[in-house]
């Protein structure tokens, strides 16, 4: 295989993350289903699909799970290594290996009829693929979404010229000064995604708003 090749293999992209079914090994360990003999019964969510049921059995030697195949009417079970790893404060965490590259990963993906870490199943998040645009709108409705799961997100095409869209009340238990951050983001999220989306329609100019970059910065560290 030539060198040409090999990059477009390596860049190949299956898919994204959030259309495949997940199994993340934290949640796994919070709900005590690695435990050697353990059996238990994991619902995993999945976008455009039904939630997916996953039974699970702890290998007798703590080292490895034990996963039903989730297709219906199969009764294949697939054996998946675990790798504990010491914490800096006491105790231990699990990892996944890699049924193809042996490699130490947090999730492993069903992707093809087999479980792979993300690289070797060739999946990229769907932020990856989005444009400008669409990451400012994501990541207001980021915001929203911890403040109301219920609420229904921000649409920039219809609040493009409004000067803002309903606000989601403060939850429960919340500190006002919380909740008074996050509404300041979302009021700077929602007007970077109005400037971006009037760049796109040549309604502006092409430059970037005075300050965004510097905001983003100081969200990022908080």
């Amino acid at each position: 295989m030539d060198a040409t090749a090999a990059g477009r293999s390596r860049t190949q992209n299956h898919g994204n993350v959030e259309d495949v079914v997940q199994l993340d090994i934290r949640q796994l360990h919070r709900l005590n289903v690695l435990r050697p003999q353990q059996l238990g019964s994991v619902s995993i969510p999945c976008r455009n699909q039904r939630p997916v049921n996953v039974t699970i059995c702890g290998d007798p030697s703590g080292q490895a799970i034990w996963v039903r195949d989730p297709r219906i009417g199969s009764s294949a079970h697939i054996r998946l290594t675990i790798e504990w790893r010491p914490c800096r404060f006491g105790g231990r965490r699990p990892l996944f290996r890699c049924p193809a590259c042996d490699r130490p990963t947090l999730g492993l993906f069903r992707s093809f009829y087999k479980w792979w870490c993300r690289r070797c199943a060739h999946l990229s998040y769907e932020s990856q693929n989005q444009g400008e645009l669409d990451r400012a709108v994501a990541r207001v409705n980021a915001l929203r979404w911890e403040l109301d799961p219920a609420d229904p997100g921000f649409d920039v095409n219809m609040s493009a010229f409004r000067d803002s869209d309903r606000i989601p009340k403060r939850p429960k238990g919340m500190r006002l000064e919380t909740y008074q951050r996050i509404l300041e983001w979302i009021r700077e999220g929602e007007q970077e995604a109005r400037v971006l989306l009037f760049k796109k329609l040549r309604l502006l100019p092409i430059h970037e708003p005075k300050g965004t970059r510097t905001r983003q910065r100081n969200r990022s560290r908080r």
